[in-house]
């Protein structure tokens, strides 16, 4: 510790440039010496101790002294509650907060405590013998009378130490941090805030934000991006009500079969694969008459926006046979995010399985085992969640088999 140190350095600090100026040198002679003679000792057990407390609207603070030399220091803000605690309160609790803090330094030794507060040091003496009516500040002085101590009151422009810690020693104001962020090149919030944090400016992240926000360049210049608004899918509550289509392709292959279209049950996420040779309304009502008569109408049928699924003619063909419809928004494939996901599924299974018998392009020749096997594993993942769910997906499979033997 070195007394006067800010006013010993002052002239180092402030000089810029090389050589020095005698003034700086003299400045560096002088903090040698002053380092060589600060003397760092152990805490006397001998020399009593001071605490000295200090308390405003929105922190505490407290400074442990032996002859007017720091051992520690102690502060922390208010939180929730403890804001809205009168004057005489957050006084009290500062002083209980400091003995609790340095309880290892005060139990079994005489101390002074010196506060700003007449009243609270009043109360807390112990040669005050009359009734406390706030029952908080009562069980506090119960707490302090396990230790040995005399309580002095000090003027509050004499309790320096305390009440510089529990207030800012400068207050931030918006103009300076917006000169900052505008010094910077208008960061945004992130990056301004790892500035902040790296620097050790005293600047909060709300703060930050609050600026970023409110600056006018920022708000011309920088595009503006908004969280889409979360949209709840309406889900299927029984098997084979919902089901969602959509066409794979085209892919790589010799053979007439170019896409393949999948129909996904929403309920039991059972995929039937269909290869097609075009993706016409035509090969569609084709693919669905199929597997209509395999396991009846579904009470709803959702696609995307293609042209083959909007078309009158498949519209029609539904409406027939009492089947509703409905479709994504526009440019939103995760609103059939169900079907995509298994595009993507079965023809990586595909690709995988031809690849490890270098036949890139012949999947149309093995499509039928492929998508047994596919179906079967998907039964397996099924089953152990949910008993009905497996027993259907197993006579879902039974029926697929038979059809593909058929073929």
């Amino acid at each position: 510790w070195i007394p006067a140190f800010s006013d010993k350095v002052k002239p180092l600090s402030s000089c810029k440039t090389f050589p020095l100026s005698q003034q700086a040198v003299d400045a560096f002679e002088s903090l040698k010496k002053s380092i060589e003679k600060a003397v760092v000792t152990a805490v006397d057990e001998s020399i009593p101790f001071d605490v000295e407390t200090d308390a405003s609207d929105v922190a505490l603070a407290a400074t442990l002294n032996q002859n007017g030399r720091p051992v520690a220091f102690f502060s922390r803000t208010l939180q929730g509650s403890e804001l809205k605690h009168a004057a005489v309160e957050k006084e009290a609790q500062a002083i209980i907060e400091a003995v609790r803090h340095w309880r290892h330094f005060l139990t079994g030794r005489h101390f002074t405590l010196k506060t700003d507060q007449k009243s609270v040091s009043y109360m807390f003496d112990v040669q005050h013998k009359g009734k406390i009516k706030n029952d908080k500040i009562m069980r506090w002085k119960l707490e302090l009378a396990c230790y040995s101590f005399d309580i002095v009151y000090r003027p509050g422009k004499s309790n320096v130490a305390p009440d510089t810690l529990s207030r800012a020693t400068c207050a931030t104001t918006s103009e300076s941090l917006y000169n900052l962020h505008e010094s910077l090149c208008h960061p945004g919030v992130t990056r301004l805030y790892h500035f902040v944090r790296s620097k050790n400016l005293p600047y909060s992240l709300e703060e930050i934000r609050r600026i970023t926000r409110a600056c006018k360049v920022c708000n011309e210049c920088k595009p503006q991006f908004h969280r889409p608004e979360q949209v709840h899918l309406i889900e299927a509550t029984k098997p084979f009500e919902r089901l969602n289509v959509d066409f794979k392709g085209p892919l790589p292959t010799t053979d007439k079969n170019r896409y393949f279209l999948n129909v996904v049950d929403e309920f039991s996420r059972f995929p039937f694969v269909f290869p097609c040779p075009d993706m016409t309304t035509t090969t569609v009502i084709k693919c669905l008459t199929t597997l209509f008569s395999l396991f009846g109408m579904p009470a709803y049928i959702h696609s995307d926006r293609g042209a083959t699924f909007m078309s009158e003619e498949l519209r029609t063909f539904l409406i027939g046979k009492g089947v509703a419809t409905s479709r994504t928004t526009s440019y939103n494939p995760e609103g059939n995010g169900q079907v995509e996901r298994y595009n993507g599924i079965i023809w990586k299974a595909i690709v995988t399985c031809l690849k490890s018998k270098n036949l890139p392009t012949k999947w149309q020749r093995n499509d039928r085992r492929f998508i047994k096997t596919i179906m079967i594993l998907l039964v397996s993942q099924y089953k152990g969640q949910r008993m009905t769910h497996g027993i259907y997906l197993q006579r879902i499979l039974i029926k697929v088999s038979a059809v593909m033997d058929l073929r």
